[in-house]
């Protein structure tokens, strides 16, 4: 018991100076979001714009941006069983991303996501799988379209 105590004591220490900073604090961001525009799948393009729709309150920057989303889900069977039913699945998420700034000049760029994953038997399961992937996908999409404007603002 009195040997685990300075092992404790060096560890609050050494977490404590670790140096935790937001990855989207305030002071990085200089870039405001006028219109976003989602085009393709619903729930994909509401779900990127929520995660990005923080960035439109930011009037005190000279960078305006409209974004227009295009959003495309494809599942495909890739494999089949000796009776033919499906055994394995592809999925991809397909995000486009035009920004325009202010000046008219336009950026573009397509953002991936997919995976591959087994059939279920319970049909009700399997759909909430694929909901939780194109959940999980949309959200990781989201975070890199913030990076992208991050970047493109900084030039």
């Amino acid at each position: 018991m009195i040997k685990k105590i300075p092992f404790i004591f060096i560890l609050l220490i050494i977490l404590s100076n670790c140096g935790y900073n937001p990855i989207y604090s305030s002071k990085k961001i200089n870039f405001n979001i006028i219109e976003i525009t989602n085009y393709g799948d619903k729930i994909v393009g509401k779900t990127i714009e929520r995660k990005i729709s923080r960035f439109t309150q930011n009037d005190s920057v000279d960078k305006n941006y409209n974004i227009n989303l295009y959003s495309n889900i494809n599942k495909n069977t890739t494999s089949k069983d000796k009776k033919g039913n499906p055994s394995t699945f592809d999925i991809k998420l397909s995000v486009k991303v035009i920004v325009i700034n202010s000046s008219n000049e336009k950026r573009e760029k397509i953002f991936n996501e997919g995976t591959s994953y087994k059939n279920n038997d319970n049909k009700f399961e399997l759909k909430q799988y694929e909901e939780s992937l194109v959940k999980n996908f949309s959200n990781k999409i989201s975070d890199d379209i913030i990076k992208y404007l991050q970047n493109i603002s900084n030039l």
